[in-house]
């Protein structure tokens, strides 16, 4: 396959009408039989994505045009934190602040504080650790963000997918939100989200349905009789009805 390694850190290029050039030059070189690859790269994640109701296949390799895989899921994203090494924090940062802005800032310390220590890093340590009051904050802010993330309940994560025009109404959408019904557009996907969370890779939809069905007692969620896929928020249910909904 053709190596185009020499389009990567456009930065060593001094004008856009370089890089246009440059990238011209190289589509000019491609043969036939590197178009027939793609074709059957995207043809065989078509079908993948045909086999699994049309849902979007995330994290999985496969190669482009170029001949490279994609990148695979940092190791950070699969574990908890507290089992993180040194230099996984120091990816989880460079990965959660502002790319540009994190080739600036001087990591180094961080090189030697543990995920289980950085879980429980106070905003003080982390701007000492930076030298930089901006910059402390800012990776507090992102670590604190993640462990909320991270240790939302189930329903709590259903409203937070409601609640971001990411996912609603793509996967997830409300039914009647004034009655607080919503519908899953995408049921797999949403289980295999919440196993992500929860470092469950084998999580499946009927296993997530059993997980909801734990929340009926406490009339946190409730089925919608003669609605497949359709629950709704019970009244112990608190903030779902609060902003602006997605539809």
């Amino acid at each position: 396959m053709l190596d185009t390694v020499t389009l990567k850190g456009t930065r060593r290029f001094k004008s856009v009408e370089t890089v246009k050039a440059k990238a011209t030059e190289v589509l000019n070189q491609l043969t036939e039989a590197d178009f027939q690859y793609c074709f059957q790269q995207w043809k065989s994640r078509m079908e993948r994505c045909r086999n699994r109701q049309d849902e979007y296949i995330e994290g999985e390799k496969v190669a482009t045009v170029i001949g490279l895989p994609e990148l695979e899921e940092p190791s950070w994203r699969k574990k908890p934190m507290r089992q993180w090494s040194p230099s996984e924090v120091v990816e989880f940062i460079r990965s959660e602040i502002f790319l540009e802005l994190s080739l600036y800032i001087d990591l180094q310390r961080f090189e030697c504080i543990s995920g289980y220590i950085f879980h429980s890093l106070s905003k003080e340590y982390c701007e000492i650790l930076t030298g930089s009051t901006q910059v402390g904050q800012m990776i507090f802010n992102v670590k604190e963000k993640y462990i909320e993330r991270k240790s939302e309940k189930l329903w709590e994560f259903l409203l937070h997918l409601l609640s971001d025009e990411k996912t609603c109404p793509e996967i997830i959408r409300w039914e009647n939100f004034e009655e607080g019904t919503f519908k899953f557009v995408k049921n797999n996907r949403v289980a295999r989200l919440w196993g992500s969370r929860n470092h469950n890779e084998n999580m499946t939809y009927e296993k997530f349905t059993r997980a909801i069905r734990y929340y009926y007692k406490s009339k946190i969620l409730l089925p919608v009789p003669g609605k497949r896929l359709v629950y709704k928020f019970g009244p112990y249910a608190k903030g779902w009805n609060s902003g602006v909904p997605y539809f």
